[in-house]
């Protein structure tokens, strides 16, 4: 790319993530390269130009009209439709850029690179396909292992001597806060560990392994999808890589693409799969998304185009709205419909999410590879050819004490782990008011995230979990403290996230009027036995239906495959317990008991939120100071 293409005409190489712009910098020394990236500040722009996605944007407004000579290039295009569920705002400044193609003012040509391409989940036109082949230098063993409960792994691992302990081996599992009880478990047997996670890459052991591409003086490493994305590493022997849970096989062969120099045995950790799943028709569910989409997206225009349009509708105005809408919504199309980006003007555009559905279409056909053995084999055979697939089923183990006793006591000192960083960081907030460097617990804190709070370390993680949770989750730093100490702050977003869907509060609502009607003056624990939590849910339904008659047409369209709720062509509505039951877990302060739901409140956890406690103002983050 830089010795070809480059010399002969302007190019703007886009790669995925911040390392892999530093990384391909490293290696290329003998070029002059143009770094842009949220690290480094947007400055003369010459070609080649090496930036990360969500560049894009400020690239072409400093170009200003003049892309017309540059070859735009997109490393991992298959990012297109595989990323949009997490980073839908950088894709989509991609996908505009495409539909610009050879017009005034837009790119001049567009390559997009990858090694696992699915072309039909791409959904871009293409001009020229050019498919490189290279004779494979292995062939591949995966090993397919079916659990009763797929919990059991950990002692498979063990049990079968299933890590080399004269190798570095490899758990992928994408959940960071499981790799690190994981690591307290593993390091109690013996094992050297390295954690890998995007937010710990600054983290000296993982930017040395960035920087070497190599992993040393470890026996095991546990990482989550962050190593897919073009982190190479050239160890020259491997024991084994295990894979926990249900990965696409392309993902998979991304994934064991980043080893280039063996081919390590493979173990893909899974619960039994079924006998012969039906599955998901990926042309049918383009549509049925597409037309809600559509219908939501219309709807939102025709209620904009009715709003006053002054000073007073700002904004953040706009910008809650969307999100509202999007969890509302959610229910039925499992991602966010519309998406909202702040123009440089000051003024929102709100579009449908292109990326978004793009993801939910490669959800679907991840799931399509699990719906039996046979269809897990061929798909694996397709993507890895030439490969040899094992099968592997393990039931239900005998008790074992001694591994039991061992993984309590590694969760546990994960626990002491997490709770020593945020001790830590609340005498170091103190200190900082002790001294005067601070007025506040919250100046300090302030003070910590200008300095520290961007690194991706753990520190600087929790400065920034800290910091997010005191100004959108609850009302005080006390509060996010507390979050902390206890580790919920994910159930904590999550409830928070939940307020902004319209089912959520109408059944606040209801509950609230059946404590006032049952109850009148008292405010304990109410027992609520469960076929009336799911009569209270079916009228919350009803209500939200009343307000938004299109909630209960998305509920029609999407018909069987809705999440837990299916409306009948009368309008009557009907839910799964499961569903009653997450919505009485997840976003109300609620125990659930076998017949019934011991119901305290709204509030999960009893927190004092900042969605329930009358408007207070947001803070923004102070801006980022050099560190000395």
């Amino acid at each position: 790319m830089l010795d070809h293409l480059a010399p002969a005409r302007p190019l703007i190489l886009l790669l995925p993530t911040v390392s892999q712009v530093e990384q391909l910098a490293a290696t290329r020394p003998d070029r002059d390269l143009t770094l842009v990236h949220g690290q480094r500040p947007l400055a003369d722009l010459q070609p080649p130009i090496i930036a990360t996605y969500d560049q894009l944007g400020a690239i072409v407004a400093r170009l200003a009209g003049g892309c017309d000579d540059y070859l735009l290039v997109m490393d991992e295009v298959h990012k297109l439709y595989q990323a949009g569920g997490y980073r839908p705002k950088a894709l989509q400044g991609i996908l505009d850029a495409l539909a610009t193609l050879g017009q005034s003012g837009g790119f001049g040509g567009f390559l997009g690179l990858s090694a696992t391409l699915q072309p039909a989940l791409l959904e871009i036109p293409i001009d020229q396909w050019i498919r490189v082949r290279k004779p494979a230098p292995w062939v591949r063993q995966v090993a397919i292992v079916e659990y009763v409960d797929l919990r059991a792994w950990t002692q498979t691992l063990i049990r079968q001597n299933l890590l080399d302990p004269e190798a570095l081996n490899v758990i992928r599992l994408n959940d960071s806060q499981v790799l690190h009880e994981l690591e307290a478990f593993f390091s109690a047997h013996g094992y050297r560990c390295l954690v890998v996670h995007s937010k710990i890459q600054d983290e000296e052991d993982i930017q040395q392994m960035l920087a070497t591409e190599l992993v040393t003086d470890c026996q095991l490493l546990l990482t989550t999808s962050l190593l897919d994305e073009g982190i190479n590493l050239h160890n020259p022997q491997l024991g084994c890589v295990h894979l926990i849970g249900p990965v696409h096989s392309a993902e998979l062969c991304q994934f064991l693409g980043r080893f280039r120099q063996c081919n390590p045995e493979v173990f893909l950790h899974l619960e039994r799969l079924p006998e012969a799943a039906a599955p998901w028709v990926i042309a049918d569910e383009r549509a049925r998304m597409q037309t809600m989409q559509t219908l939501v997206h219309g709807t939102w225009l025709a209620a904009m185009a009715l709003t006053d349009t002054s000073p007073s509708l700002t904004a953040p105005m706009v910008l809650s709205r969307v999100k509202r809408l999007n969890a509302t919504y959610r229910c039925f199309s499992g991602f966010d419909l519309l998406l909202a980006r702040v123009l440089p003007d000051g003024t929102v555009e709100v579009l449908p999410n292109h990326p978004g559905w793009l993801a939910y279409l490669y959800g679907l056909d991840t799931d399509n590879h699990y719906g039996s053995l046979e269809t897990l084999r061929a798909r694996l055979v397709a993507q890895l050819e030439p490969c040899e697939i094992l099968h592997y089923q393990v039931g239900e183990p005998p008790p074992d004490p001694a591994l039991g006793a061992a993984f309590q006591t590694a969760t546990a000192l994960a626990e002491q782990q997490r709770e020593s960083l945020v001790e830590a960081l609340e005498q170091r907030l103190i200190r900082l008011v002790e001294t005067g460097e601070a007025a506040t617990p919250f100046e300090a804190l302030a003070s910590l995230l200008a300095l520290d709070g961007r690194a991706r370390t753990h520190e600087g993680s929790l400065i920034q979990v800290a910091w997010e949770l005191a100004n959108e989750v609850v009302i005080d730093l006390e509060s996010a403290f507390a979050m902390l100490r206890a580790n919920h702050q994910r159930p904590g977003w999550r409830f928070v996230k939940g307020l902004d869907d319209a089912l959520v509060r109408a059944l606040h609502q209801r509950l609230a009027a059946c404590r006032a009607q049952d109850t009148p003056g008292y405010d304990g624990p109410l027992k609520i036995p469960r076929a009336l939590g799911r009569t209270l849910v079916l009228e919350a339904l009803q209500d939200v239906s009343r307000r938004d008659p299109l909630y209960q047409v998305s509920a029609q369209l999407v018909g069987e495959s809705a999440r837990g709720v299916r409306c009948e062509p009368d309008g009557r509505y009907d839910v799964t317990a499961q569903f009653v039951t997450k919505l009485f877990r997840d976003y109300t302060d609620s125990d659930i008991e076998r017949h019934h739901y011991l119901y305290r409140g709204p509030a999960w956890g009893g927190y004092r939120y900042r969605a329930l406690e009358p408007a207070r103002v947001t803070r923004r983050p102070p801006t980022r100071r050099s560190s000395r």
